[in-house]
């Protein structure tokens, strides 16, 4: 059946009959309050007692309660009880106030009975008359702005100077001289002084039962008088307006005192009563607004007076005037009003009614405050205190008049009415409904089910499309109201509708209609749990049959701004442009293939909430992820909206969260913040796809436990910081006299100033509060031990930390706090404190160890220098004994090795002899020791004649090592060589090295296995300077031939065989080969050993080498054979600079 509805007329039309109404209207529509977010504190929570009669928040932000079962203090997260047993006088609590040292005083006992008692967190002290007070029987008090507490009494006023009493308090001494007190003597109308009043000029106002004292700044008591006729009654309220002008609320009425903002004063009284259109009876209180109202709640109700005139507001709106008894105007200008029948809040244009229904405790209420965080707190007679949070959030049930709890659907139709699917049919919210009956905002549901013609009971989706039809989504059916079709009745006030369930053949067997949506095209696309069915206005199409998406659960659909559609489905993300399907899954990075919500923000990336792993952002190249990890409250994301501000509002199964998808887009930072029950979400779980924004800009999710709305406008963000201090200090977890180690103690959390500790107390532990009375449960904390930590340590909730085993030295504790609105406190609470050093690491002590070492060194060194110059002594005798040894012993040595040289140089020819020999010629023999391994030899066989035709035989022998062994094996060769060419006759140098060699094997007898270590090198010269003839042989050492040629110059090297005498086993037909050459005249022959050009020298330690040596010779080739030798002993020793010599030197020239 299809329903007809022109929702245009049908908001203009009125209930018939209210008879009717009264009667049977109950089943047709329900009239309800809503539940509003009120947090209540009594005996289960801790509080002492459910009957609160007053309410103070001290410089703390601690709440301060006064029951019927003594004194409670609320920090935000436990209750601290005072009563008798603490030392009360009694336990009924009244006007309770605080002063700026940290002190609260308030009256223990009824009015006019009770006592005056001050409270420094350690001890109760009642102050009496013998504390100076004018009388026990205590009305009310009031702190003033020089630091007086006044005492309104039925004796007398009584001022007490809370800093002098407390300095005498502290002292032990008496202390009435901080007390003064006024009588009927010193000016006052009369002693029973029932109320006191500071205005806006730091003036006291004293309200008796028999007129009106003042007090002004000389200090002396004034009054004021009136005609007879307007005698000022019993004063039972005080307060002053926007202009300076005193108002008293008394037992017959109200005054004003004009005259009294300027001095002189000339007061002029005004009554105002009955005639003057006072209703009320006693007044309780006055209050001022910030539009300058005053506002009276007296015994018959709430005045107000604008001006000029005053109203009975609650009699304006229909509401028993009854018992006011306070009335506070909040920061925001609205008015809030106790009464025995409920609390009341005016806005200047609505009055709204909370009661018990609507989530107060009690509604009889006593005292009215608005605290630091701007929550109101309530005291009630029986229901404890209660704290209202605020109309952010407003939760509507079945006991509302929901047709059902569990809310599948919300809508919000062009007309501003809200259509609410649930599993038990559907409920409307008209927006013209939401009126003022008997003066108070109620909400009025109408209910419809099968009965009234839906297809099924359960609503699924609610859709309006643009032609402002509204399609309803049930199981079992779609329903159509049409705008262009009439209402068929309006039964007793209740709208009827004549639904018509849609008859098209649906191409679905069992379809499970999940959504609908109307693409940019007009035709309408709904999404079942077998896929994606379009309706062109006649028939239904089965689209996407050859896809993923033919058979899948379809949760959502969306046409984003370039025409694509996306899915929401349980097989993943889908998109389409009508043609190809697309799935986006794991390989995306998209982790959970349930999707439920799509959106488009205003940047075009496109949003998708899953059922278990949070949201995902595809921004049209990648996907990006936010999960519980990044700050959501849940995975599981059930509905997702914008609000107009740059956030995303996201339902989960764990409240709502609000999240700057703005901030993300553009710098990607994560901004969340989370509402559940402890904010005011009282339906917490939502519900896939129900969330829609209403015609106020309220947004509506459908949870499991009713509908929630939330209003963005009154969402504000508390910028107090918490007030956070450092409550107690204790050590090994013990509770601690901290008098023998401070000076004094703080004067409300007695923390110990100036603490010093012995090294062995180092075990301490820090409690801290921060109040945040808000959401105390989200209160963290950060803190850090300077001195210890080096950073602040990771927030947490707990509020105790200890710290074990501290070293001695100086600390600073420092904690701070962050609230709702993640404000931390810009100065941390502090306490500092030192732990001495023990005496083992003190400056005293180290100073005596000092001086301790230092003489038992100054001893041992003393003992050690007297054993030292003793051994000395010791070893100089034996220095000198040995000294005398060794010199002995070197002399013997020296002589042995000075006697070995003048062998050595006796077995060398004479020079007289060479001289014969050799006419042009030189030898360099330079040892590096005093004895030499290089030695020359020659030999002339028949006779010493220079003129003689025989030939000359002469060498050059470097043997193994140098010095004494070098000098023993030069012996060795010298024989050899003897030997070979005196014995056996050998002239042939090549056979003479050939028989050396054997004969050195045989002379140290090596053995064939082992390798030979001893030897020597040689070049072997036969010279015949008659004929210019010249043969050689050279073991290792080479012949230089320096010829003259056109070039100048030239060194002609003839080899040697690479083999030492003695050095290797030459093999079996191995000889020494035997070089002939015909020397020219003028050729000089240079035969030498290798210690010359081994030399290390040249500033960088290089050897002299054989190339620098060939250019020395060259370079002196023109000089005779003397000063050719000095030129090359020069330019050796100019090479060898500070280098010490390496080898012994050997150079043999000869000129032919």
């Amino acid at each position: 059946m299809l329903a007809v509805l022109n929702l245009s007329k049908l908001l203009n039309r009125r209930i018939v009959c209210l008879l009717i109404i009264i009667l049977f209207g109950s089943s047709f529509f329900h009239l309800y309050s809503q539940k509003y977010n009120f947090q209540n504190y009594s005996v289960q929570e801790g509080l002492a007692h459910s009957l609160v009669y007053t309410i103070y928040q001290d410089d703390h932000a601690n709440i301060w309660l006064g029951t019927a079962g003594g004194l409670s203090m609320y920090d935000g997260k436990n209750f601290h009880n005072y009563t008798t047993v603490n030392g009360l006088p009694t336990n009924y609590i009244g006007q309770v106030t605080g002063d700026k040292f940290g002190n609260i005083w308030f009256i223990s006992g009824r009015l006019a009975t009770g006592r005056l008692v001050k409270f420094d967190r350690n001890n109760f002290s009642i102050i009496t008359t013998v504390q100076g007070l004018v009388s026990d029987e205590i009305n009310h008090l009031l702190y003033d702005r020089n630091d007086n507490l006044w005492v309104a009494t039925s004796g007398g006023l009584s001022k007490i100077n809370v800093k002098e009493y407390t300095l005498l308090y502290q002292a032990g001494k008496s202390t009435i001289a901080s007390v003064e007190s006024f009588i009927i003597a010193d000016g006052l109308l009369s002693e029973n002084v029932q109320i006191i009043f500071e205005d806006s000029r730091g003036r006291i106002w004293i309200g008796t039962d028999k007129g009106l004292n003042w007090i002004g700044e000389d200090g002396n008591v004034n009054s004021i008088g009136s005609p007879e006729s307007d005698t000022i009654s019993k004063v039972t309220s005080l307060s002053e307006d926007l202009f300076g002008r005193i108002w008293l609320g008394t037992t017959h009425g109200v005054f004003r005192i004009s005259g009294v903002s300027s001095l002189p004063m000339t007061p002029l009284v005004t009554k105002f009563g009955l005639e003057s259109g006072f209703t009320g009876g006693t007044v309780n209180e006055i209050s001022k607004d910030n539009r300058g109202n005053m506002w009276f709640a007296t015994t018959e109700g709430l005045i107000m007076f604008d001006g000029s005139t005053f109203r009975n507001m609650l009699s304006e709106t229909n509401q028993p005037t009854g018992n006011v008894r306070d009335v506070l105007a909040d920061s925001r200008g609205e008015v809030w009003i106790g009464t025995d029948d409920g609390l009341f809040k005016y806005d200047h244009l609505t009055m709204t009614k909370f009661g018990i229904e609507n989530g107060l405790s009690n509604n009889r209420i006593y005292a009215l405050l608005e605290g630091r965080d701007g929550n109101i707190w309530i005291t009630t007679f029986g229901g404890g205190v209660c704290k209202f949070k605020g109309e952010t959030f407003i939760n509507y049930t079945e006991s509302d008049g929901l047709v059902a709890d569990m809310i599948w659907a919300v809508k919000s139709d062009v007309d501003g009415n809200v259509w609410i699917g649930t599993d038990k049919g559907l409920s409307l919210f008209r927006n013209d409904a939401k009126a003022m009956t008997n003066g108070v905002k109620r909400t009025i549901f109408f209910n419809y089910s099968t009965d009234d013609g839906l297809p099924g009971n359960t609503v699924n989706y609610v859709f309006e499309d643009d032609k402002n039809n509204l399609w309803f989504a049930c199981v079992g059916g779609i329903a159509i109201l049409r705008r262009d079709k009439i209402v068929i009745q309006n039964v007793m006030g209740r709208p009827a509708f004549r639904f018509e369930e849609m008859n098209v053949a649906v191409p679905l067997s069992n379809p499970i209609f999940r959504t609908i949506y109307q693409a940019h095209g007009g035709n309408m696309w709904i999404g079942t749990n077998h896929g994606v069915l379009e309706y062109d206005g006649v028939n239904f199409t089965k689209r996407f049959e050859n896809t993923q998406l033919n058979d899948v659960n379809v949760y959502s659909i969306f046409q984003d701004s370039r025409g694509l559609f996306w899915f929401g489905t349980d097989a993943g993300i889908c998109r389409t442009d009508g043609n190809q399907v697309t799935f986006f899954e794991i390989d995306y990075g998209i982790k959970d293939r349930r999707v439920v919500p799509i959106l488009e923000d205003r940047q075009g990336n496109i949003w998708f909430g899953t059922l278990n792993n949070g949201l995902y952002r595809y921004d049209g190249t990648e996907f990006s992820h936010i999960n519980v990890e990044q700050g959501l409250s849940a995975n599981p994301v059930y509905s997702m909206i914008t609000d107009g501000y740059g956030n995303l509002l996201i339902g989960t199964n764990n409240g709502l969260n609000k999240f700057n998808y703005q901030k993300y887009n553009t710098s990607g930072k994560i901004e969340i913040k989370q509402y559940n029950v402890r904010e005011g979400f009282f339906g917490n779980e939502c519900n896939k796809n129900a969330l829609c924004e209403d015609s106020e800009g309220n947004f509506l999710f459908g949870t499991v436990k009713g509908v929630v709305s939330y209003n963005p406008a009154l969402d504000l963000n508390i910028s107090n910081e918490p007030s956070t201090n450092i409550t107690s200090i204790k050590l090994f977890y013990e509770k601690t006299d901290w008098s023998a180690h401070s000076e004094k103690l703080t004067s409300w959390y007695s923390l110990p100033t100036q603490l010093v500790l012995p090294y062995d107390l180092n075990h301490i532990t820090f409690n801290f509060i921060g109040v945040s009375l808000t959401i105390p449960e989200k209160v963290r904390y950060r803190f850090m031990l300077e001195g210890l930590d080096k950073e602040w340590h990771d927030p947490t909730t707990l509020n105790e930390i200890t710290y074990t085993n501290l070293a001695h030295g100086d600390y600073k504790f420092k904690v701070k706090a962050s609230g709702e609105a993640g404000l931390w406190n810009s100065n941390p609470a502090e306490f500092s404190f030192s732990i001495t050093p023990p005496f083992w690491k003190t400056w005293l002590f180290y100073s005596f160890l000092t001086a301790t070492i230092f003489v038992v060194l100054f001893q041992v060194i003393r003992w050690r220098d007297s054993q030292f110059k003793k051994k000395q002594l010791e070893l100089e005798d034996l220095v000198k004994s040995r000294t005398s040894e060794l010199d002995r012993k070197n002399r013997d040595i020296t002589e042995s090795i000075g006697y070995a040289q003048r062998i050595q140089e006796a077995a060398l020819p004479p020079m007289e002899w060479i001289e014969k020999l050799l006419l042009e010629h030189f030898i360099i023999y330079n040892p590096r020791d005093i004895v030499s391994g290089d030695f020359y030899w020659i030999n002339k066989p028949s006779g010493i004649k220079v003129s003689s035709s025989k030939d000359i035989i002469i060498a050059a022998v470097d043997c193994t090592g140098h010095g004494v062994p070098g000098a023993f094996m030069s012996i060795v060769a010298s024989n050899l060589l003897d030997q070979a060419v005196v014995d056996d006759e050998k002239t042939k140098p090549s056979e003479i090295l050939d028989d050396v060699n054997e004969g050195l094997e045989k002379a140290l007898r090596k053995s064939v296995q082992k390798r030979v270590t001893d030897g020597m090198d040689m070049a072997l010269i036969k010279l015949n300077l008659q004929m210019r003839k010249l043969e050689y042989a050279g073991a290792v050492n080479p012949l230089w031939i320096l010829r003259d040629s056109a070039k100048g110059g030239e060194i002609i090297v003839i080899d040697a065989d690479r083999v030492s005498i003695g050095l290797q086993r030459r093999t079996a037909d191995f000889t020494y080969k035997n070089n002939v050459v015909q020397l020219q005249k003028n050729d000089r022959l240079f035969i030498f050993t290798d210690g010359l050009t081994d030399q290390f020298g040249g500033g960088t330690g290089e050897k002299f080498k054989s190339r620098r040596f060939k250019e020395v010779l060259i370079e002196t080739r023109d000089l005779p054979m003397r000063e050719q030798k000095e030129s090359i002993l020069d330019a050796i020793r100019e090479w060898q600079g500070d280098f010490d010599q390496v080898d012994d030197m050997l150079v043999i020239g000869i000129q032919v």
